[in-house]
Parts: C-alpha cells; structure tokens; sequence
C-alpha cells in the first residue's frame, strides 16, 4: 500500500467549525477523528470523484468511553428512562466512522475494529486485503483514542510512567502509487528486519499510528539517508507485531 496522505490531531483542543459544521453535538472522540481523516484526504491532493471509490477503516482499543461513563452515570441519577438519547448513540463504537462518512460524503465500504491488542496493526492487515480484493481503489485508514478521568486513573495503577496519549491519525492510502507520495506501509507477519532503521515503540494504542506517522515523514524527508523502517510494536501481554515503511 502507499500512502498519498496524512492527518493528525494531537488532542481535543483544536476547533474547525466549517468541517465540524455537520458534527456539532459529536463527542471528542469523534470530532477529533473527523478531522484527521479530513485533513488525509485534502493532504493527498485526491479529487472530489475519488470518494466514489474510497473506504474507511477506523481503529480503537477503547472507544468512546468517555461518552460510554457519562451515559452510564446518567442512568445512574436518572433512571433509563430519562437518560440522553444523544450520549447513548455517540457511546457507539462506529458513531466516529459515521460522522467522517457523512462529512466527506464517501460511497465506500467503512469499518471499525475495536480491539485492544494490536488494532492499528488490525487495520492495516484489513486495508491490504480490501485493496487486493478490489473492493475499493482508496482507503482512509486510521486510529483515534480519547483521555479520560477513568482511563488516566487506571493507567497510574497500572503503569505509572506511561502517560496517557489521545488524539487521531489517519492515513490515505492506495494500491497504485499516487502524486502526493510518502512511502510504502503495510503490516508484516515476520521479523526479517534486515537492512533496516528500527523504531520501537511501548505505550498507549495510539501511540502506534503516531509513530507510523513519525516514521512516514522520515522517508519522505530527502536529506534522512534512510529507505526502509520497520516499526516494532508492544501490546500489553508483550506480543510484538511489525509495520514495515518503504521510501
């Protein structure tokens, strides 16, 4: 696959009102998706048309559960019946891949995988076989993961010296290669890691698609003497997994 652009927001600090005019009442999780995977497709210079023709894979291990939590709190002190509808369709795992269909007006195939091991990883394996089977010429793929009271007081337990990281990263990518160029990126089943620049990394889901993202400005970087880059990941029970970057 090769990747033909790149969107990243770091947190939910930064505001769009024209590409979030459609997203008004969307949670963090969402919007912050939203606009990463706007910001791929304007970033790969694609025309309007090629949405005819274009899927969304969308990656998280924990979704909205910031949402989830409010809404759970909600019935709480409220009782089921008085609860809000709106938190309760945007506690939905898919409500981000809905909100970045409808603001980019794709026709194609879309996906989330929820998982908490590997997802990014998921997701690129998935992207490769819809390009191969022709489902789609085009594929924004992406992760998005969100900070919350609960998920920072469950990581000082469990990991002190992890810091949290939220945010959303999407890639474009295709099968053939296209004007606005990084690299080639796809997800490999072995560890033959020959003749190549290593970048590990250990920390929260997200953390895997920024460093992606990292490693893919690297080799579109000219003066970086560097053409192959395989970035090994770590989940929590310390499977590794490998995304190998190709100039």
């Amino acid at each position: 696959m090769y990747i033909s652009g790149i969107g990243i927001v770091f947190d939910k600090q930064r505001k769009d009102r024209l590409v979030l005019k459609d997203a008004r009442r969307a949670d963090d999780l969402s919007k912050m998706a939203v606009l990463a995977a706007h910001d791929a497709f304007v970033d790969s210079g694609l025309k309007d048309e090629a949405k005819e023709n274009l899927g969304v894979i969308l990656a998280t291990a924990f979704g909205p559960h910031v949402t989830t939590f409010r809404f759970l709190d909600d019935i709480l002190n409220y009782g089921d019946v008085n609860v809000s509808p709106t938190l309760f369709s945007h506690s939905v795992h898919n409500a981000a891949n809905s909100y970045i269909s409808s603001n980019l007006c794709i026709h194609g195939p879309t996906l989330t995988l929820s998982a908490f091991s590997n997802s990014f990883y998921q997701a690129l394996l998935v992207a490769e076989s819809w390009l191969n089977e022709k489902r789609c010429e085009h594929i924004l793929v992406g992760s998005v993961e969100q900070s919350g009271k609960e998920m920072d007081y469950i990581l000082s337990q469990a990991a002190p010296k992890l810091m949290p990281r939220e945010g959303s990263v999407f890639f474009l990518v295709s099968a053939k290669e296209c004007p606005q160029r990084y690299c080639s990126i796809s997800a490999v089943l072995n560890e033959d890691t020959g003749g190549a620049y290593i970048l590990e990394g250990n920390g929260p889901p997200a953390a895997s698609s920024f460093d992606c993202a990292r490693a893919a400005r690297m080799l579109k970087d000219e003066t970086l003497k560097v053409n192959k880059i395989h970035y090994l990941g770590y989940n929590c029970r310390k499977e590794k997994t490998a995304v190998e970057l190709r100039k």
